[in-house]
């Protein structure tokens, strides 16, 4: 049977020496970029450097056998197309020139193309040079504010030869060290208290007025125009439609000015748009709401129980009695045998509600203070920030939650008094205002520091100053300094709260009349309360009057009713008016022996010996009376009934 050969066998690829996959990607892909390609463009790059550095010497141009054997194309072009005269000469196998004396032609002026397959052996083809045909490099500085006008001067601070420099100095001195020469720098401010703010004076000698800047960072600008000899002009911003941060920034970085100065927060957008001092304060974001003050005294009746146990006392109390008092027959039977356990309850709830009220009554009581975020988010507040300067876009990518969801019902006001008037309106007492409470948690910290435009000279000697006032503590007697000028009474003393360290002794003190009138408010609506049930009573009763007159025939008389001695007994009450057993105006003589005062009747003992079947005895004949009354009302309503209806006439009662 006839087999087909194999593959490798008939594929010419197979025989002799195959090439490797890499070779024929080589030959595939770099195909086009041949020899002749290359050799070309190191001619040129050879031509190039001769014209550049070699044109002011005949340079001597020396190969070795390498290049005259295997390189003699490339090294044939690159002769023929010379730029400049030259001299060439061979190097043998012995590191040897074959015309020694190609060296000696030019001693002061040779330049050298070496071409060798070993760049170590030119030092035996060349021998040792005496002196170094290397140029010393020269390194300059320069000497900043010379003068007023912020001049500078070159300066020759070192050289660089035969691999060593010249002398040893530090080659990055500190620049400024004598100062600004009285250079004067534009500061762009705005009135952000307590860093910076314009004071309007009036001047006692000739009465104009006169502005002035002060703050935390005017005293600091101050004190680095005394340490660097330089002096500053305030202006303020152009457009202060961007908020009063926004707008120094702007006039840094459009060239008006050479410092900013309006406690500028640390942030990353203005890391990128200017060169940031050394952060000479912290400050903290907060949130600012009216001060939680002493609840009103008459509210103090209340203090002692919680809302849910006043609840749960006002439905067990009148909403709960009800269904006690009908759930057994509709009877108060159960409630007379177990008259103990509402007594107990009572005792209990009333001992509690005495212990508690004195503290209540005699100490404030102060409501809980919003001071986190927590809070916000679970109280109804509106929650207002400035709607420039960045606050409307610092915390929209934060990665709080509570963040979050504060900023999405933020609202947005158009500055700092838009903002407190807000906190401050009051609705019924003018004396709510200004009663502020700052919180106690930071929402957002805050690094404050001076902008430099980008890259300047000053920036980095004005920075390390502000950083060494720091450390030193000096920053630190500026804001206590700041502090005293804006919060010194007229007293001269510092306006703060006094923060007693002594424990002030406990005093009796006696309930006066502000913290008694909650009680009797609560009295009067005890009072209230009674009056309205009792009035509601009256109405009741006269309107079921009214009714029951109406609904009455106009000939009922006593003729029609059934005689019946009891029920006249009960209706009529024994009333000596109407009653047929009259005396007809007969005088009774009494004497005093035929009354018998009974002195020794006890009523306790009475009451002790009444038993609960008695009890029960009374309220069964009472219902059973109140049953004949309208047992009897009934009979006369359809006996009235029969004779409207009768067609023989009027019933004759005999």
């Amino acid at each position: 049977m006839f087999e087909s050969p194999a593959k490798r066998a008939i594929d010419p690829v197979f025989h002799g020496n195959p090439k490797t996959k890499e070779e024929l990607w080589h030959e595939h892909f770099l195909r086009e970029m041949n020899p002749n390609y290359l050799r070309s463009s190191l001619i040129s790059l050879l031509h190039n450097i001769t014209l550049t550095y070699l044109k002011d010497c005949t340079p001597i141009i020396l190969y070795d056998k390498k290049v005259k054997t295997e390189e003699i194309q490339l090294f044939q072009n690159f002769l023929k197309n010379f730029p400049t005269s030259f001299t060439h000469g061979y190097i043998d196998d012995n590191n040897k020139l074959k015309e020694p004396n190609l060296l000696t032609i030019r001693q002061h002026c040779l330049h050298y193309i070496v071409f060798l397959s070993d760049v170590k052996r030119i030092a035996n083809v060349l021998g040792k040079q005496s002196e170094s045909k290397e140029a010393p490099y020269i390194l300059y500085t320069h000497e900043l504010y010379t003068d007023g006008l912020g001049a500078s001067k070159p300066v020759v601070l070192n050289s660089w030869s035969d691999n060593k420099f010249s002398r040893q100095v530090n080659l990055f001195p500190s620049k400024v060290i004598k100062g600004y020469a009285g250079h004067r720098f534009t500061v762009a401010a705005s009135d952000i208290p307590p860093f910076i703010f314009k004071r309007i004076k009036i001047d006692p000698k000739d009465g104009n007025i006169k502005v002035t800047w002060d703050g935390i960072e005017m005293r600091l600008l101050n004190l680095l125009a005394k340490r660097n000899n330089f002096s500053i002009e305030i202006v303020e911003p152009r457009d202060l439609s961007l908020g009063p941060g926004a707008a120094v920034v702007k006039e840094v970085m459009m060239d008006r000015a050479d410092i900013a100065a309006a406690g500028l927060y640390v942030t990353s957008e203005r890391l990128f748009n200017l060169d940031l001092s050394f952060p000479h304060s912290h400050d903290c974001a907060v949130f600012i709401t009216l001060m939680s003050t002493a609840l009103p005294r008459y509210r103090a009746i209340l203090g002692p129980f919680h809302w849910h146990v006043w609840l749960a006392l006002t439905i067990t109390y009148l909403l709960a009695i009800f269904p006690l008092a009908f759930s057994d027959k509709h009877t108060l039977r159960h409630l007379i045998n177990n008259s103990g356990w509402y007594w107990l309850f009572t005792i209990i709830i009333t001992s509690c509600y005495t212990g508690c009220i004195i503290a209540f009554v005699t100490l404030p009581i102060f409501p809980d203070t919003v001071d986190t975020i927590k809070q916000l988010l679970a109280g109804f507040y509106r929650v207002g920030t400035l709607d420039r300067g960045g606050w409307e876009t610092w915390f929209l990518n934060s990665s709080d939650p509570n963040t979050n969801k504060l900023f999405k019902k933020i609202e947005y006001v158009p500055d700092v008094r838009s903002g407190i008037r807000n906190v401050t309106r009051a609705f019924f007492w003018p004396s709510k205002r200004a009663k502020l409470h700052i919180s106690s948690e930071c929402f957002a910290p805050f690094q404050v520091a001076l902008g430099f435009p980008r890259n300047s000279v000053y920036h980095d000697k004005l920075s390390g100053d502000v950083s060494r006032l720091l450390q030193s503590g000096i920053i630190n007697k500026i804001v206590d300094e700041v502090r005293w000028e804006i919060q010194r009474s007229s007293t001269g003393r510092l306006s703060v709260g006094k923060v007693s360290q002594k424990v002030n002794s406990v005093q009796e003190k006696g309930l006066t009349l502000e913290d008694t009138q909650g009680m009797f408010l609560l009295l009067g609506a005890g009072f209230l309360i009674a009056s309205g049930a009792l009035l509601s009573e009256w109405m009741g009763g006269c309107s079921r009057k009214c009714t029951m007159k109406r609904t009455k025939p106009s000939s009922l008389s006593s003729e029609n009713l059934v005689p019946n001695a009891y029920y006249e007994i009960r209706e009529n009450g024994f009333n000596t008016s109407e009653s047929t057993d009259s005396l007809n105006g007969q005088i009774i003589n009494v004497s005093e022996e035929s009354i018998t005062v009974h002195n020794e009747f006890n009523v306790f003992e009475f009451s002790s010996k009444s038993s609960s079947a008695d009890v029960d005895r009374e309220v069964q004949e009472i219902f059973e009376m109140n049953h004949t009354k309208h047992a009897l009302e009934q009979r006369l309503f359809e006996i009235e009934s029969v004779k409207t209806n009768s067609p023989v006439g009027e019933y004759v009662n005999k």
